[in-house]
């Protein structure tokens, strides 16, 4: 395992939790056609996809 394999990994991880976690409270403080429209981007399957290929990069 390379140096600073972990830490990458780690960053990555943090990243998605805090995206998510600012997508969740847009929708909690606005939850009107805003919210919903972000809320189904943040579930589209381009950006599942997109969250699934940076964590395979982070690996």
């Amino acid at each position: 395992m390379r140096p600073g394999h972990k830490e990458r990994k780690r960053l990555a991880f943090t990243g998605h939790c805090s995206y998510i976690y600012f997508h969740i409270s847009q929708i909690v403080a606005n939850p009107s056609n805003l919210g919903i429209l972000s809320y189904q981007k943040f579930l589209s399957p381009f950006h599942s996809a997109r969250i699934w290929i940076s964590f395979v990069v982070a690996r």
